[in-house]
């Protein structure tokens, strides 16, 4: 190919559907800059096949994902995943000494955060509790809304989002957290957690050697009830052939705490177990 040749291509001569491929293979802060070169290169970056390759390369948004929500790819990709992608995982709050889970899926037409709990002592083969703490959404103006969802149902507010120092550190701060708030007092509300917690109603002055624990760790968790910073909790999924147990969550009974829920991984070749919820030592 001669000079000539060269200065004669433009690739604005290219078919459409040739140059949505070449765009499916930028990034988007890169198709943004482009799409504001020309109207054909406007045109081509508003294709849906090229933010929907770009949802699912960087932060795996697949078709099934897509279906709960009553918006475009672009607009999912540039008001939330773009932000808010990376959330995506396990996540432990930071509650010395008192862990537990967050889940943070998509789902719902949004990002969910799920937190998980113990079931109620001694059911150890009862599946998880789980209440949702948050949803990270579009409304129909295509609007960014980051909603609480403790309390009512029917009563969700904003909260604040904070990301860290790291992608593994983030903290959520509720807007309104008297909208929580279960009774009209806290004695109404630590009998109302205890239910939660043990599976029963019992009153708070009853005669049970787990009431102790809960009353301390309701004391605590009310402290962190608006504001809270989580960490990632990487999971080990590995496993050698002559390992005996499998690496990952395991849900068990631990004395008067009840039942906890331990992470369990190999550090060389030996077993090492630690709490995600309750007291972080074991």
């Amino acid at each position: 190919m001669d000079v000539e040749d060269v200065e004669a291509f433009n690739i604005l001569c290219l078919p459409f559907e040739l140059l949505a491929h070449v765009f499916m293979l930028l990034d988007g802060a890169t198709i943004a800059s482009v799409s504001q070169v020309c109207k054909r290169f406007y045109e081509v970056s508003n294709v849906k096949i090229v933010w929907q390759t770009l949802c699912f390369r960087e932060y795996n948004f697949t078709p099934e994902h897509f279906s709960t929500w009553n918006t475009t790819y672009k607009i999912i990709y540039t008001k939330v995943l773009r932000k808010y992608g990376k959330l995506v995982g396990t996540w432990q709050p930071k509650i010395n000494p008192y862990g537990g889970l967050l889940s943070i899926t998509f789902n719902d037409g949004g990002l969910i955060g799920t937190q998980y709990f113990a079931p109620p002592d001694p059911n150890v083969c009862a599946p998880l509790r789980q209440k949702k703490v948050f949803k990270i959404t579009v409304d129909n103006d295509n609007i960014t809304r980051l909603l609480c969802l403790k309390g009512k149902p029917s009563d969700v507010h904003p909260f604040q989002f904070t990301p860290g120092g790291s992608i593994d550190d983030f903290s959520f701060k509720c807007s309104k957290p008297d909208r929580h708030r279960k009774g009209s007092n806290k004695q109404e509300q630590l009998q109302q957690w205890i239910k939660e917690e043990l599976g029963i109603d019992i009153q708070p002055c009853a005669v049970d050697y787990r009431l102790e624990l809960l009353r301390i760790q309701f004391f605590i968790n009310m402290q962190f009830d608006s504001s809270c910073n989580f960490r990632r909790l990487h999971i080990p999924t590995k496993r050698k052939p002559e390992h005996p147990v499998r690496p990952g969550l395991y849900k068990g009974t631990y004395g008067g705490h009840g039942i906890e829920l331990v992470m369990v991984s190999y550090h060389d070749d030996l077993l090492h177990g630690v709490k995600v919820t309750v007291s972080v030592y074991l």
